[in-house]
């Protein structure tokens, strides 16, 4: 006599042990450290730290008075930035875009 799991034990354990990973997978903020923007970007550390200075990607600080303090990146932004780079002429936004990209970040 066969006593192992029933068709839907053995469903319902695929089902919680895939609820727990996407469960950890799934963002809880939509913005990112510079480690995980560069891994976002697939691309390195240092390569974010120059988007930055060279005013390409926008940011905003953990705490707005201290230069010190961690950046947070969007990841609206660095969607943008992906597909601004596939296309820039395509992709560029509007001033008037631009100017509410840059007043979401104040």
């Amino acid at each position: 006599m066969y006593y192992g799991p029933s068709d839907t034990e053995v469903i319902l354990m695929h089902l919680d042990s895939l609820e727990e990973l996407f469960i950890k997978t799934v963002p809880t903020t939509p913005w990112m450290t510079t480690k995980e923007a560069a891994e976002f970007l697939r691309c390195s550390v240092s390569k974010v730290e120059q988007l930055v200075y060279k005013g390409l990607l926008p940011y905003k600080r953990l705490d707005v008075t201290c230069e010190r303090s961690p950046r947070l990146f969007h990841r609206k932004h660095l969607a943008g930035y992906l597909v601004a780079v596939r296309n820039p002429e395509r992709y560029r936004l509007p001033p008037t875009d631009q100017k509410k990209v840059d007043d979401l970040l104040l």
